[in-house]
């Protein structure tokens, strides 16, 4: 009898798993054939923020470890959350998905018409040794209250030594940003939400990155205001470097 319970336990889990997940990789076609829609009517700058958009949901990414975890988690679990960021950020390409290259595919058929809501500052890049590299990664996982716990030292020189670079993006006053980085050679990303007059701090191998972002901002008017999606290309040196920008947004559309 415990036995057939156990079976039917392990049905009902592998059915729930299963709806689970055609419900998400049904959720992302809608995005892409609204966008291949717009591409064959002409309208490829709606074409492109779309695209935009599928990639953000398609692409497998993780979210930024929060820094405030590290007020509430003992020094082992934190360190677990730390490692498996690393992990998941140095891991090696996997075969891309045919919805990833199609969104890919499209973007690139209707670049050129996209329209720019979000960019960038230059980029500040500052190289970085090892005693610098920690203190970074400090500021980065530990609040500023909360003491760093030694045993990160290893593993900070561990990732400085695969040549792992920071990322410092910055906002600007009222806009709120939903970003995704990809690393366009492994399809992977990394998913932060960046807020008003604030920073987020993401790490990067050496390579061709997508910046994929949407910006919001609230007016006086408490009216809400979304950009289009906007992939902005960044390069991460061989150079370990400290590379810090800020996002800027404009404003292109009337309120709803």
């Amino acid at each position: 009898m415990i036995k057939k319970n156990n079976l039917l336990i392990i049905f009902v889990l592998a059915a729930f798993a299963g709806a689970v997940s055609f419900f998400i990789s049904h959720r992302r076609v809608p995005t892409l054939r609204s966008a291949k829609q717009f591409e064959l009517s002409g309208d490829l700058q709606q074409a492109h923020s779309l695209y935009t958009a599928a990639l953000f949901e398609i692409a497998p990414s993780i979210e930024l470890p929060d820094i405030n975890r590290s007020k509430i988690l003992s020094p082992a679990a934190l360190k677990k959350e730390v490692e498996k960021y690393f992990i998941w950020i140095n891991r090696p390409a996997a075969k891309a998905r045919d919805d990833y290259l199609a969104t890919l595919a499209g973007m690139t058929r209707c670049e050129g018409d996209d329209r720019r809501d979000n960019t960038i500052s230059d980029p500040v890049f500052t190289a970085l040794n090892p005693e610098a590299y920690l203190v970074e990664w400090n500021k980065t996982f530990f609040a500023p209250n909360v003491a760093a716990d030694p045993s990160h030292i290893a593993l900070a020189s561990g990732n400085y030594r695969h040549k792992i670079s920071l990322l410092v993006l910055k906002s600007s006053k009222n806009y709120t940003y939903e970003i995704n980085l990809i690393n366009k050679a492994t399809g992977r990303g990394t998913r932060a939400l960046l807020l008003a007059e604030n920073s987020v701090r993401l790490y990067a191998p050496p390579g061709e990155y997508l910046l994929l972002c949407r910006s919001t901002v609230t007016f006086p008017s408490e009216k809400i205001w979304r950009s289009n999606y906007t992939p902005i290309p960044i390069t991460v040196p061989d150079t370990v470097s400290l590379i810090t920008f800020e996002l800027r947004t404009s404003v292109h559309r009337r309120l709803k």
